[in-house]
């Protein structure tokens, strides 16, 4: 705020000193016009300076008596989940379902991968709830490709992820997605202390997959062999991720479900046992 006025008050006498020696050597006064700009050029300077300010307040302290869990939240980005057959859709039901984990996740260093036909890491580890919820946020307005889903190699790449310094494997995977999978899941290799929870996204009912342009416009569905597409949440898939996993458990959601309490309680119990061991 002070910095604000100081630059007014330099901008206002550097324009004034200017303007004068306009008039002494030309004779010329300044225009309403050139007036106008300069007021709005100092109220956009201070609207800009305005915006760095923080109106949150001090930041809330959490006390955990544990040591932090690391888990990876991985979002299905295939075309699949751009079916309407959850509210607003399954890729954004799917970002306020992870921002919403997030939220609550205090104690947890959380990443982000992003897996369609290919994958990749949106936010590396982190414990700054800001960061990952500004991204998550930023990603709902993301345009998804229109590929497949590489499921089971995202998955196992995920393990990877936490890996620690000494080549222990630990942690939480918690995966978002239809369960439609191109691939077969006999190949999976999770680790005991690997605590993987799926949210399969959808209805058994299904719904067609809209076309959109990057300006949002409606181009009509998604065909194939000249039909119509329907894509349905895929159950039998979800429940074959965890025949190979040792500790498994899945939830399906639909427009108004919020199972966010159910996962972190699953992640906390499973993470208090590994510990008793």
């Amino acid at each position: 705020i002070l910095g604000i006025i100081v630059l007014v008050y330099l901008f206002r006498r550097s324009r004034k000193q200017d303007n004068q020696m306009v008039f002494n050597f030309w004779g010329l006064q300044e225009s309403r016009w050139k007036k106008i700009s300069f007021y709005l050029f100092l109220i956009a300077l201070s609207g800009l300076l305005i915006s760095l300010l923080d109106f949150r307040g001090e930041g809330e302290r959490l006390k955990a008596n544990i040591a932090q869990q690391k888990s990876v939240i991985m979002i299905d980005a295939s075309a699949s989940m751009l079916a309407e057959d959850v509210r607003p859709n399954r890729f954004e039901k799917s970002i306020f379902l992870a921002r919403h984990f997030i939220r609550k996740a205090s104690g947890h260093q959380v990443a982000v991968i992003l897996f369609s036909d290919t994958h990749r890491k949106l936010v590396p580890f982190t414990s700054d709830l800001d960061l990952l919820d500004a991204r998550l946020e930023a990603l709902a307005k993301k345009s998804l490709s229109r590929g497949g889903t590489g499921l089971s190699l995202a998955l196992q790449e995920s393990i990877n992820y936490l890996r620690d310094s000494e080549g222990k494997i630990q942690g939480n995977v918690l995966l978002y997605t239809d369960g439609e999978e191109n691939q077969s899941f006999q190949d999976l290799k999770i680790p005991d202390e690997v605590n993987v929870a799926v949210v399969g996204v959808g209805t058994s009912g299904g719904g067609r997959i809209p076309m959109r342009s990057s300006r949002g416009d409606f181009q009509g569905y998604m065909r194939f062999g000249g039909k119509e597409i329907i894509s349905k949440l895929d159950e039998n898939s979800i429940r074959k991720i965890g025949e190979n996993i040792t500790n498994f458990k899945y939830w399906l959601v639909s427009s108004y479900s919020l199972p966010t309490e159910n996962i972190l309680s699953y992640f906390q119990s499973q993470y208090t046992e590994l510990q008793k061991k």
